[in-house]
């Protein structure tokens, strides 16, 4: 995981260090954040690779801009997206909620907030967990 936005710091900056090492997972950290406010700075570096190992998080004051977080995920999917707080900076419970109520399919939101980071932890998901704990009986 690193910060980026920056000068030096670039998202793109990062993606021949992650071709050249796709066995390492790189976290390209707070959506939006850029000199200059180019918001789609992020967006723009996961679309420069075809490597999965790619991940933009979406700790930045800046995922709060209306649509930001919907266009992400119209132009790059939501799998390669990960939620994010850059706690104590920001108010943790605003970030979830951006997350929460950006209009997107229920199947991406879980992604964002859920899924994407119990993959890369080795963790089943939300949805898969709680399948597992439903009784046979009760599955429709």
């Amino acid at each position: 995981m690193t910060h980026s936005g920056c000068p030096g710091l670039f998202p793109e900056d990062f993606i021949p260090f992650a071709e050249r090492h796709p066995q390492a997972t790189l976290i390209l950290s707070h959506l939006g954040n850029s000199a200059g406010g180019n918001l789609a700075r992020h967006v723009y570096a996961l679309q420069l690779t075809d490597s999965t190992n790619v991940y933009v998080d979406t700790s930045s004051i800046q995922s709060m801009t209306s649509r930001l977080i919907e266009w992400a995920v119209a132009q790059v999917g939501a799998q390669r997206l990960l939620f994010g707080t850059d706690s104590p900076l920001y108010f943790a419970p605003s970030q979830k909620a951006r997350g929460e109520f950006a209009e997107m399919a229920e199947a991406d939101r879980r992604a964002i907030l859920y899924d994407n980071a119990a993959r890369l932890l080795g963790e089943t998901s939300v949805a898969t967990r709680a399948e597992a704990a439903t009784p046979e009986v009760y599955r429709v």
